[in-house]
C-alpha cells in the first residue's frame, strides 16, 4: 500500500496552542540541530570518547575530520 499524505498539516502541528495549533516538536528542524551537536561534539578536540576513535577509523576513507 503506498504512502499517504498527512492527516494533520504540518504547520499545524507545530504551531502553538494560542494559534490553534498541536504544539508538536518540527521533527526535521530537531533532526538537523542534533546532527549538528553531534558533529560539533565530533570536531571538539578535548573529546576523547570511544565512539570518535571510532568514527575516526571509519572517516579515514573519505578524508577524515576534513569532511567536515
Amino acid at each position: 500500500m503506498g504512502r499517504q499524505g498527512d492527516k494533520i498539516k504540518r504547520h499545524v502541528m507545530i504551531a502553538d496552542y494560542l494559534d490553534r495549533g498541536l504544539k508538536m516538536i518540527d521533527l526535521q528542524s530537531f533532526n538537523k540541530v542534533l546532527k549538528s551537536t553531534w558533529v560539533k561534539t565530533y570536531l571538539d578536540p578535548e573529546n576523547h570518547g570511544k565512539w570518535k576513535y571510532f568514527f575516526d577509523s571509519e572517516l579515514q576513507y573519505f578524508a577524515g575530520p576534513a569532511i567536515f
